[in-house]
């Protein structure tokens, strides 16, 4: 039997094998990384579609907010308006009235002065008979002959003890009188200064006197600026114009410090607002979202950030 010896080489295509598993590890890695940039830009992607998603919700219900807050603005500047020519033409009405009444009141009492003069001069008239009757008799008892009639009575020694007691009584009765009259005197001041000591205060008079206005301020959101705030201050129509130009003036720079101060009415108003949505049946999540969304407007009208307006208005 014949023996063939033959030699095999596996180099080639262990060669071969080894390049195709690089490749095939090449085209894994390319396929890792592909899977890994693909679901990074899927990612990117639904980030951008929900970030412009919410962008694009915000903005409704910011520009329908804005238009509800216009509308409102404006239906409350109307009223305000509205409320100004009625308080003006009230006021005309009463100083119409006023006048009215004077004069008719001083017709009146013309007409009235003249019949009291008419029926006196009646009466006198009537009663002629009787009011001679009194006055002769007033006469008679009022006389100074009448007053010396107890001097005729009595002896010379006697008349000057008469007339000292006579003067005596006459002088007690005077000063009876008169500390009556000092007594209702006393007493009216008494009680005129217990009525009045509960409601005037004892004040130095250097100091200068305090005059308290009634004023009313909103704030409201600058449609021309995203972040800033418009304050209007009202004064009432009738103060004059300089007492209103003092006021603004003095107010204008404390319209920050009363807004932050007003925590608490803010705080009722985010009850009444919860409540409301309670009411309403809204859901967790808008409910969330309402609330956020006044929070961050109630923390920026009370950062006083914006611009002030003034005008004449109504409390």
């Amino acid at each position: 039997m014949n023996d063939i010896n033959f030699v095999l080489d596996t180099e080639p295509m262990a060669q071969k094998v080894g390049g195709v598993a690089k490749n095939v590890g090449a085209v894994g890695a390319a396929v890792t990384a592909m899977q890994v940039a693909v679901v990074a830009t899927e990612k990117e992607t639904a980030d951008t579609i929900c970030r412009n998603l919410d962008n694009g919700f915000y903005m409704m219900v910011r520009s329908n907010l804005s238009q509800k807050v216009s509308q409102f603005t404006s239906s409350m500047n109307s009223r305000i308006g509205s409320m100004v020519e009625t308080a003006e033409a009230i006021d005309h009405t009463r100083e119409q009235m006023d006048q009215d009444f004077h004069r008719i009141k001083a017709r009146y009492v013309k007409l009235f002065d003249g019949l009291d003069k008419a029926l006196q001069s009646r009466v006198r008239t009537l009663d002629r008979s009787a009011m001679a009757l009194a006055e002769a008799r007033s006469s008679l008892l009022m006389k100074r002959q009448c007053k010396d009639v107890p001097a005729a009575l009595c002896y010379s020694r006697d008349i000057q003890v008469s007339a000292l007691k006579a003067a005596n009584a006459h002088m007690k009765v005077r000063a009876e009188q008169s500390l009556n009259s000092l007594g209702d005197g006393l007493e009216h001041i008494v009680s005129y200064t217990r009525a009045t000591g509960q409601v005037v205060r004892d004040r130095p008079s250097n100091r200068p006197a305090q005059v308290l206005l009634p004023v009313v301020y909103t704030q409201a959101e600058s449609l021309a600026a995203s972040s800033g705030y418009v304050t209007t201050i009202n004064l009432p129509v009738k103060a004059p114009t300089e007492v209103k130009t003092s006021a603004r003036t003095s107010i204008e720079p404390l319209v920050p410090q009363m807004a932050s101060s007003g925590a608490g009415d803010m705080g009722m108003i985010r009850e009444a607002f919860v409540r409301d949505m309670a009411k309403a049946g809204v859901s967790p999540r808008e409910r969330d979202l309402m609330l956020g969304l006044f929070d961050r407007s109630a923390a920026g009208m009370q950062a006083g950030g914006g611009q002030t307006a003034g005008r004449g208005g109504t409390r």
